[in-house]
């Protein structure tokens, strides 16, 4: 008899540490380990990272690791969408341009929207940009490899600056001839002067996103 009990005293301990166990379990289910985040969201266009060589100083827009692919953008419309950019763009001392003069650009964010940076090129005329890989000179040969002269630039990153409702800035042009080979091994030039207008193509880095404009510019 004392064994019997002895024994039913013990399955009844062991049945309740099974349950002890099985209610943490069904309370730990969802718990995210330690060290991790459940929040999977990220700020991807305030920061930023040196470019390559190709880069200009690029400041990242929609997060892109190694692996990313870069996102379309067709001129003035929000990459991957219809959606004008919420912002108003001028610019100033456009011609008439010499080797070295200044190029003024100034952009307003539209009223609940930002612009964090403009990324600017001196590029071919004439040629559509589409993509971020558009103004990398080695990846499609369309803009310049190198500065054209000492007092000239080929590319800058104007930046905002919080609120990050504006972002104000100049670029210096510069005349001559930039003949590169690209990736796949094409030879290509881009020739700026009096016999051949170039664009000044400015990204535009918004929230959840970014556009380009491209601004004409004709030389003496």
């Amino acid at each position: 008899m004392t064994s019997r009990v002895a024994i039913a005293g013990a399955i009844a301990v062991v049945l309740v540490v099974v349950a002890v166990v099985l209610n943490r379990g069904s309370k730990d289910g969802g718990r995210v380990a330690a060290g991790a985040s459940s929040d999977r969201s990220s700020t991807t266009l305030a920061g930023g990272r040196a470019g390559g060589s190709d880069s200009g100083g690029q400041v990242d827009a929609g997060g892109g690791g190694k692996g990313a692919q870069p996102a379309t953008a067709r001129d003035g419309v929000v990459s991957g969408t219809d959606t004008p950019l919420p912002l108003k763009l001028s610019t100033a001392n456009t011609s008439g341009l010499r080797d070295g003069d200044e190029v003024h650009v100034h952009v307003d964010a539209d009223k609940g929207s930002a612009i964090y940076a403009v990324e600017a090129w001196q590029c071919k005329g004439g040629v559509t940009y589409l993509y971020d890989t558009d103004v990398r000179p080695t990846w499609t040969g369309k803009c310049l490899s190198k500065n054209l002269s000492a007092n000239s630039e080929r590319s800058k990153v104007i930046p905002g600056a919080p609120p990050f409702s504006l972002v104000d800035g100049t670029f210096r042009v510069g005349t001559g001839v930039d003949t590169y080979e690209t990736r796949d091994g094409r030879t290509t030039t881009v020739a700026c002067d009096a016999a051949h207008p170039c664009l000044l193509v400015l990204k535009l880095q918004i929230p959840n996103g970014y556009g380009f404009k491209s601004i004409p510019l004709t030389f003496k």
